[in-house]
């Protein structure tokens, strides 16, 4: 929370920009409280926001709130990485702190469903079924509950497991191209790309008539059949996991053999510096020394708003660099002086509006398209498309400063005096 309101510079005082002072306020003598205040104009903003595409990259928008139909793909897809069973989504989170407040005994019924909101106790009771199972043997013993060990024993964590099948495979997937209602859907796809192809039109010239109205049909249903399928062989792919690895694994033991080691996870090749970072100080375990423990948060936020500043990879086919380059690109985060070193004239497949966007990372800004079409595509649909028409456009490259008339100016410019083909 306090990295999203520093990233958003949302205090109300000038000054307070860093954690650093904000853990240095203390409260003045004779009084109780220090309060705190954001702007007026963050009152109403909310705090996971949706993206916007601008000419020069991706930003946060200012007003438009993160649409639940978004936030929940995305955090059911985390789970999935991190190796859990069980579907995570924000309700998972909810969840947990419900059953923290129901847990504690300093905290009542009546104040446990102000805090969730909820008219009474049944809506607890019914929508919030407790995951952790009791210790029922020590129960029944009278001994003392190891209520610790059966938290373990029964919460999500315990399923977590890296080497639980994500996707499918290729076979997998050529699996799910050989179903029957597949093949005969891609047999009618591929019966309209003939038509166009005889007709020697494309389909974008055919925009607004029946047969591109056809074609965008049969392309859709074509589409979701085999998402259908894939996502029927995967969930039984994961079934057969769960039944089969686990005797594997007894099996290997038994025999004496080595217990398979996890793969390692693979560092990705688009990383940056503060995610590093954030990684490494939100899982430090927390110090008795109150000096250590605000740092260690102050560490942890720090390290927060660093990522929030930055922008992910795009994911375009870009063209495989040669080693001394991709050496340099490992460098996780572009060095201060990158945009001071850049040659002015560009590889011809490199995107200008890239190289001049610093929220990427070294490897985004650097990397070539594999052809002068794909650079095409990516310069028109993340670029010049929310460009509005006739109005100047500023050349993005970081060592020019030339002011054009517009979209095709800048197109000639980039290939007349950075040497790149859009």
């Amino acid at each position: 929370m306090l990295a999203l309101l520093f990233a958003d510079h949302a205090f109300a005082a000038p000054s307070l920009t860093s954690p650093e002072q904000l853990f240095r306020l203390r409260i003045a003598p004779g009084q109780k409280q220090l309060p705190v205040p954001l702007k007026e104009e963050m009152a109403e903003r909310p705090l996971f926001r949706r993206c916007k595409n601008t000419v020069q990259s991706i930003q946060i928008s200012e007003e438009q709130a993160l649409a639940d139909t978004t936030l929940r793909p995305q955090m059911t897809n985390l789970g999935s990485i991190t190796g859990m069973e069980p579907p995570t989504g924000p309700y998972t989170f909810r969840r947990g702190n419900g059953q923290a407040l129901d847990d504690s005994s300093e905290i009542t019924d009546a104040q446990r469903n102000i805090i969730l909101q909820h008219h009474n106790s049944s809506v607890f009771q019914k929508n919030y079924p407790s995951r952790y199972m009791p210790d029922t043997q020590a129960a029944y013993r009278g001994l003392k509950p190891q209520t610790a060990l059966m938290r373990a024993a029964s919460g999500m964590s315990r399923t977590i497991d890296p080497r639980r099948p994500r996707k499918l495979n290729l076979a997998q997937q050529a699996e799910v191209d050989r179903h029957p209602e597949v093949r005969l859907l891609r047999r009618r796809l591929k019966s309209l790309l003939q038509t166009f192809h005889d007709q020697k039109r494309s389909i974008a010239s055919t925009k607004g008539t029946p047969l591109h109205d056809h074609y965008r049909q049969a392309y859709q249903v074509h589409r979701n059949s085999r998402r259908r399928h894939e996502k029927a062989l995967l969930t039984e792919v994961k079934e057969r996991y769960k039944k089969e690895q686990p005797v594997i694994d007894i099996q290997r033991q038994l025999k004496g053999l080595p217990v398979a080691e996890q793969e390692a996870l693979r560092a990705a090749e688009y990383v940056f510096a503060e995610r590093v970072h954030a990684i490494d100080a939100l899982f430090t375990f927390a110090t008795s020394s109150t000096e250590e423990e605000c740092q260690r948060r102050v560490t942890a936020i720090n390290a927060l708003i660093g990522l929030c500043k930055k922008q992910e990879s795009q994911g375009f086919r870009r063209r495989r660099a040669n080693t001394k380059v991709k050496e340099e690109q490992t460098s996780v985060s572009p060095p201060p002086s990158l945009s001071e070193t850049l040659p002015v004239e560009c590889e011809a497949t490199q995107c200008i509006f890239c190289l001049g966007n610093q929220d990427l990372s070294a490897a985004d800004r650097l990397k070539a398209f594999a052809a002068r079409g794909d650079l095409k595509k990516h310069f028109h649909r993340k670029h010049l498309r929310h460009h509005s028409d006739g109005q100047p456009i500023a050349c993005p490259h970081p060592r020019c400063d030339v002011i054009l008339e517009g979209a095709m100016h800048l197109q000639n410019h980039a290939e007349v005096v950075h040497k790149t083909r859009t």
